[in-house]
């Protein structure tokens, strides 16, 4: 084994050894994720809170799909794609590792359209410009205000 061992562990005469703090933090995530069901709301919050990879890298939703796929976390070794117990202890539950794929099961699409309904865009899926494209929903804020406005599809993609 070598490299970054996977957020929650740390290496100790080459054996994986769970970091309490780092792994309370993995655990949190994995319960956040099963009741929020979005990695992209999901790596907000873990920006809030401050949380960075074990190299000081913001955690993105990038990173977060690939912890919430490793194996690792359930105290298995992978190797050529076929996954065997491994010599460290695990930081996840398997009944949380199996809600948690469950949910990453259901299309992307119908996930990030349920987190997209809860925004408070009136007009959503109403407008659309002169060469039908839709228009997004979007925001600034300035002195502290919020801002809503529409924008055109045609502009967010080309310019």
């Amino acid at each position: 084994m070598g490299g970054v061992p996977p957020f929650g562990y740390r290496v100790e005469n080459r054996k994986l050894l769970v970091d309490e703090t780092a792994a309370a933090h993995v655990r949190w995530i994995f319960a956040r994720f099963i009741e929020i069901g979005s990695c992209t709301v999901l790596a907000r919050e873990v920006c809030a809170r401050g949380l960075g990879t074990p190299r000081g890298n913001r955690i993105d939703k990038k990173y977060l799909y690939r912890m919430l796929s490793n194996r690792a976390y359930l105290g298995e070794a992978v190797h050529k794609g076929d996954s065997y117990p491994g010599e460290h202890d695990a930081i996840i539950d398997p009944e949380i590792w199996d809600r948690v794929h469950t949910i990453l099961q259901e299309s992307p699409r119908k996930r990030a359209a349920r987190t997209r309904a809860e925004t408070p865009a009136l007009l959503k899926g109403l407008l659309f410009g002169p060469d039908g494209a839709a228009f997004s929903p979007t925001h600034t804020r300035k002195g502290g205000r919020l801002y809503r406005y529409y924008v055109s599809q045609t502009v967010l993609k080309h310019g």
